[in-house]
């Protein structure tokens, strides 16, 4: 049978230095078995759970209550005579030819100040693929007229284990937008309990709720990153101070990371089940706005296939009604470029440049920004001259639309001046970027997301030239902007924290880009998921500050895993899978690996030359790293013919006057 706290003097003196927690209303006994409480009320079992009938009639016969008013009005009535759990009154009755209390494997998880209706609609939706389980439900399970304090080692040790044998956790989340039982402590503490054991998590919104949350992302496909960017667990409240802090305690002392990494946790679950909500959803839907959404809605999380096929229905849906000026054409582009076709997303983009031609005419804003995607494609490309002259041709028409300081000037004239600097002109890039940034300040204010784009890619170009203070300047700028706009645990801030490591490691104070890499990572591991190649990047980063320090394993693990998440999400022939395999052949080469080193470096060399074709800068770069081993190695001959691949690229891709274009013909002059 169970254990009561009577039956363990022991254990519970060798812990009274210790204080004890008091959950309000209930408080889950030990492992297994039955034991029945009777007048004593001393103790309850987690081997009991509750027929879904019998939750049902519950249902029936008292509507329109949450959890806590049902205690009051009818199972604390119910139960005072015999002052025992609700279990423990009906445990002999039978409900819906079964019997009313059996083994319980599913544990019921919610917030007592929701609706008790909501329970049941969550209990119906897991009877669907696992009919006639027994629920353990606190409310049922437990003796309500007594309220059993356990010392703080018991919720570290034996809940956790219940946990582990009932198996399921059932997670109520209402409201589905703004989930109730994430901001109480102890509901919390059982989903951190789940995940730390291993059961398994059922997330589940009622149904009545579906329809809300199709309506929001049919309004906008920034719907379930709003509702992740505002989960903090280390704001969760309890009845009771003491519970909180004790709780707070548990987290602190068993998960590395604390409140952080449950927040990545939380969000990894929620997420999860949000998209797989958006693919069900997809399955039978036909409205093109709804699908266009939750393909952005994947897309946004890295599920770029997912986000393709709904993409590529969305098509099929516009070809066949013969829809106007949609924006799929743009879409496909991006979902492309994602993918790390560019042939493909610039055949995409200049399509949906020439319906907006055709449908809008040669004067319209929607035409300027057309032009300016296909723009971005070449400039992506390395044909920096071609995406130039669409950028000019997008000012030109916004100017003329809009005025010279509109801000949709400062979009053309910010894309004109991030283009100079891949061409290597620091200066003219800055005077752009500078204009475009006082037309944002003024037009937009100084706490856009435009205006800090701008002043990260002012940033940019002050670190290109060296400028490594004034850089810092503009990226913490950027980054203020963001956490401003955004909060603090968005993947856009994540982002910014990344780039302020980027620039702290150029700088050469490597502790300081850890510090940035580790918040960059793990926002964008609570955000977008650890299987997003943005997160990847971050860790391949933390890698490369690790190699800087001497810290060579750790470097080679984060390395390892950025490469393994690059190939589940973006595949081997992507330019972010060469920076991985190029990341690996530097740190071979540190090891003295040079066999590894060299077969990294052709890796990454190959996969350029795959995704991005032989003129383009990163190929370039990619012939530069392998003659560089081969000079370090005494193979002067073939560091002679890869110096001279790189040059010619280089010249090809940058021009001559460009600093990596001279920087490589002084090297190779030198040979």
């Amino acid at each position: 049978g169970g254990v009561c706290a009577k039956d363990a003097p022991e254990a519970a003196s060798a812990k009274s230095e210790l204080p004890e927690m008091a959950p309000p209303l209930y408080a889950p006994a030990t492992n297994g078995g039955v034991a029945r409480t009777g007048k004593s009320g001393q103790a309850t079992s987690f081997g009991l759970g509750i027929h879904a009938s019998v939750l049902y009639s519950l249902g029936r016969d008292h509507p329109d209550l949450t959890t806590e008013q049902l205690c009051q009005k009818h199972v604390l009535p119910s139960t005072a005579a015999q002052q025992c759990s609700y279990i423990d009154l009906i445990r002999d009755q039978a409900s819906g030819g079964r019997p009313a209390v059996g083994h319980a494997s599913c544990f019921i998880s919610h917030a007592w100040r929701c609706k008790f209706e909501d329970v049941i609609d969550a209990v119906r939706q897991f009877e669907k693929k696992h009919p006639d389980t027994y629920y353990w439900f606190d409310l049922l399970a437990n003796n309500q007229h007594q309220a059993v304090a356990y010392p703080f080692e018991w919720w570290c040790t034996t809940f956790k284990e219940n946990i582990r044998s009932i198996g399921n956790v059932l997670l109520v989340m209402t409201p589905w937008d703004d989930p109730v039982p994430l901001k109480r402590a102890w509901c919390l503490f059982e989903i951190f309990s789940t995940i730390n054991v291993s059961a398994t998590m059922h997330v589940t919104i009622p149904d009545s709720q579906r329809a809300d949350f199709r309506r929001a992302v049919e309004r906008s496909f920034d719907t379930i990153m709003n509702v992740l960017v505002r989960i903090d667990a280390s704001k969760a409240d309890s009845s009771m101070v003491a519970d909180r802090d004790q709780i707070f305690r548990v987290v602190d002392s068993q998960i590395d990371g604390g409140f952080g990494e449950l927040n990545t946790l939380v969000k990894k679950h929620l997420r999860d089940w949000y998209l797989n909500l958006c693919v069900t959803l997809a399955e039978s839907e036909d409205s093109l706005k709804m699908i266009f959404n939750l393909a952005n809605s994947l897309q946004q999380f890295g599920e770029d296939d997912k986000a393709l096929t709904l993409l590529l229905k969305c098509l099929a849906i516009v070809e066949r009604d013969g829809t106007r000026n949609h924006p799929i054409f743009c879409s496909l582009g991006i979902a492309y470029e994602h993918k790390g076709d560019c042939v493909k997303a610039l055949e995409y983009y200049e399509k949906d440049l020439q319906i907006a031609r055709q449908e809008m005419g040669d004067s319209h804003l929607d035409t300027a920004i057309a032009w300016s995607n296909v723009g971005a494609a070449h400039k992506k490309r390395g044909d920096f001259d071609k995406a130039l002259q669409c950028f000019e041709k997008s000012l030109s028409i916004s100017s003329a639309a809009k005025g010279p300081l509109d801000v949709s000037c400062a979009a053309a004239i910010q894309h004109i001046g991030s283009t100079y600097y891949f061409k290597g002109d620091f200066d003219q890039s800055l005077e752009y970027l500078e204009k475009a940034l006082a037309i944002q300040e003024k037009a937009v204010g100084e706490q856009h997301p435009s205006t800090g784009i701008t002043c990260n890619d002012i940033g940019v170009s002050y670190e290109k030239k060296g400028d490594y203070d004034n850089a810092i300047k503009y990226y913490s700028r950027s980054l203020a902007i963001k956490r401003a706009v955004f909060g603090d645990y968005h993947a856009e801030t994540g982002t910014g924290y990344n780039i302020m490591g980027m620039a702290a490691k150029l700088k050469g104070d490597y502790e300081k880009a850890l510090e940035y890499f580790t918040k960059s990572l793990e926002i964008k591991k609570a955000t977008m998921g650890e299987m997003h190649s943005s997160t990847a990047s971050t860790m391949q980063n933390l890698g490369s500050a690790l190699l800087q320090v001497g810290r060579q394993d750790e470097a080679m693990r984060h390395f390892q895993r950025a490469l393994d998440i690059n190939l589940a999400s973006v595949g081997e022939n992507h330019p972010a899978t060469a920076i991985s395999y190029n990341d690996f052949g530097i740190a071979y080469e540190r090891k003295g690996d040079i066999a590894k080193a060299e077969q990294s470096y052709k890796k990454s060399l190959d996969i350029q030359l795959r995704s991005l074709g032989e003129r383009h800068p990163e190929t370039a770069t990619a012939y530069a790293n392998l003659s560089g081993l081969y000079v370090r190695t005494d193979r002067a001959a073939l560091g002679k013919e890869y110096a001279t691949k790189s040059y010619e690229i280089t010249l090809r891709t940058l021009g001559p006057d460009h600093t990596t274009t001279q920087r490589r013909k002084v090297m190779l002059d030198r040979m």
